[in-house]
């Protein structure tokens, strides 16, 4: 038993935060050309962040 939410495993956990992370970094790659400074303000990332922080929350509700 998971202490953080009381009820889904460590596996659960896992999976779900390679799913999230999978997404933002496909999302990261299709946003990112050959300018490789480029900055998290300037690729507008933070509403991908964002989205990812939401499926994370929606999910954490549906499991429980």
């Amino acid at each position: 038993m998971c202490r953080e939410c009381g009820g889904m495993t460590r596996m659960s956990h896992n999976a779900d935060a390679l799913e999230m992370i999978i997404h933002f970094s496909e999302v990261l790659v299709a946003k990112i050309d050959d300018n490789v400074s480029a900055s998290l303000e300037t690729l507008n990332l933070i509403p991908i962040i964002s989205e990812v922080s939401e499926m994370n929350a929606k999910k954490t509700r549906r499991n429980s």
